[in-house]
């Protein structure tokens, strides 16, 4: 991210990019179960550009870029 991002998958804190600066990756795991997951992204830009990506990789699944397909919405 290109400032500050967080990203929790249930309650756990998987990655944690805070603060002011350029664009610059970080790398979290955590192991998973089959199924639905909840997923939370906070993000923050605070100067000039501003830049987020997200990617995921599994057994499985070589790294790739996460789609808007992969994401469903359930009420709370």
């Amino acid at each position: 991210s290109d400032d500050g991002a967080q990203l929790l998958i249930g309650d756990r804190l998987v990655a944690d990019n805070d603060g002011l600066h350029a664009l610059l990756p970080v790398k979290g795991s955590i192991r998973l179960s089959a199924g639905k997951h909840q997923l939370t992204l906070w993000y923050f830009n605070g100067l000039k550009d501003g830049g987020l990506q997200l990617s995921l990789e599994g057994p499985d699944m070589a790294l790739a870029p996460v789609t808007a397909a992969m994401f469903s919405h359930d009420e709370p």
